[in-house]
Parts: structure tokens; C-alpha cells; sequence
């Protein structure tokens, strides 16, 4: 998980570091609720659904003009899952070597969003725009055989999905009487993604959906 942050951290800010002008940065932490997810219908997660999760917020703000702002959002999320298969394998006897297969899955989930917003009021920000979405997905299976752990060695695959999709929040910010730098807000955001591209090792992943609509909740500090 640390060598993906880093790269993700490259990323961020060679991005945002041709912006920069005494803007605001933001650092928060999110919860994440997802109210449907595609890979929820699979074998994958058959056993815990990928519902919530919690992350690390970082934004940008860059003032266009008096009435609008340049947006960049962005989170870190880790999800796990769980999933139960059933399968049959014989060896060259016809002998049943398992019966079933286990899965373990680990997904890293970096959503980035480009938003044009403005202020209702001094405090109180809203904004729409386009969101991309990496996703990198990894998974062990292991054979079982009447629930007894088999010899057979263990099946590993990872796919890297990129999404598309839209975005909008509405943001509170509350300004520190003893900080004229620091101030701390509240954000209520939705975005919904759709699949844009996908790789396997060179398998064909079209045929297998990747969409979500999540819900995510975020406080923390802007500088």
C-alpha cells in the first residue's frame, strides 16, 4: 500500500504544482458510502459486500475569478472483500481435488475530480465537474476441499481499471478566530463512475462492468 501512495503523491502533485499561487489546499479525512457497486454482484464479494470505507482527502483551490474557482479533490481509499466460489477440480484419476475456492480482495481507489465551483455565501461553496477514477484490484484464491485447505497452490490476479463519470459537492467552511492561515470545513460530495478502460495480463475485461455511485463525507483543515 506505501509504494502506491507514493506513486500516487508523484502524480498529485506535478499536477497541481503548475497551479499553485497562494491558493487553498485542503487535508481531511472521508467516510465512504457506496450505494451500489458492480463488483458487488460477482463471486468476489459474495461473502462482505464493498460498502463503506473511510479515507485521506487532499483538494485545491485555485480563484478564477470573483465568482468562480478551479477544484481539485481527491481521495486515498483502501477497500477489502471477501468471496466464496464454487468450483470443481480433478486430477488425470478423476479424483476431486477442491470443491470450492476462497477469495481475498484488496483495492486501492484513487478518485480524482476537476470541479468548477462558486459561494452561495461567505462560508458556504458548491461546485459540479468531472471525476476520474483509477483502480487497482488484487486478489488471492485459495482451494478448499470439504472446507479443508488443499495443497493446491494459490491463485493471485490484479486488474487496473480506469472510470469516468460526474461529480458535485457542497462545501461549509468555519474560519479560526485564532488562525488567520488555518480554517477548518465540512464536505458533502456524490460521484458516480463508469468504466472508461480496463487491464488484465492481456485479458479482455470489456464484458465486465465497473460502476459505482458513492456518498462521501469529509472534514478537515484548509491552508
Amino acid at each position: 500500500m506505501k509504494k502506491e501512495i507514493i506513486q500516487y503523491f508523484i502524480i498529485y502533485l506535478l499536477l497541481t504544482s503548475f497551479l499553485y499561487s497562494n491558493d487553498k489546499y485542503r487535508f481531511g479525512i472521508g467516510y465512504n458510502h457506496f450505494f451500489n457497486y458492480s463488483v458487488n454482484s460477482t463471486d468476489i464479494t459474495n461473502k462482505s459486500d464493498i460498502s463503506n470505507c473511510y479515507g485521506i482527502n487532499i483538494g485545491l483551490q485555485k480563484k478564477l475569478n470573483q465568482q468562480y474557482i478551479f477544484d481539485i479533490n481527491t481521495n486515498i481509499n483502501y477497500l477489502k472483500s471477501q468471496g466464496c466460489h464454487d468450483i470443481v477440480e480433478y486430477d488425470e484419476y478423476f479424483r476431486i481435488l477442491s470443491n470450492s475456492a476462497k477469495s481475498h480482495t484488496n483495492e486501492y481507489h484513487i478518485p480524482i475530480d476537476f470541479d468548477i465551483s462558486s459561494k452561495i455565501v461567505n462560508l458556504l461553496s458548491y461546485g459540479v465537474g468531472l471525476s476520474l477514477c483509477g483502480t487497482k484490484r488484487y486478489s488471492t484464491y485459495e482451494f478448499y476441499l470439504n472446507d479443508i485447505k488443499t495443497d493446491t497452490k494459490n491463485f493471485y490476479e490484479d486488474s487496473y481499471i480506469l472510470g469516468i463519470g460526474l461529480n458535485s459537492f457542497i462545501r461549509f467552511s468555519y474560519i479560526l478566530k485564532k488562525s488567520k492561515n488555518i480554517d477548518l470545513f465540512q464536505e458533502l460530495r456524490y460521484r458516480y463512475i463508469n468504466k472508461l478502460l480496463s487491464y488484465n495480463h492481456g485479458h479482455d475485461l470489456s464484458d465486465q462492468k465497473y460502476i459505482f455511485s458513492q456518498l462521501i463525507i469529509t472534514i478537515g483543515v484548509e491552508l
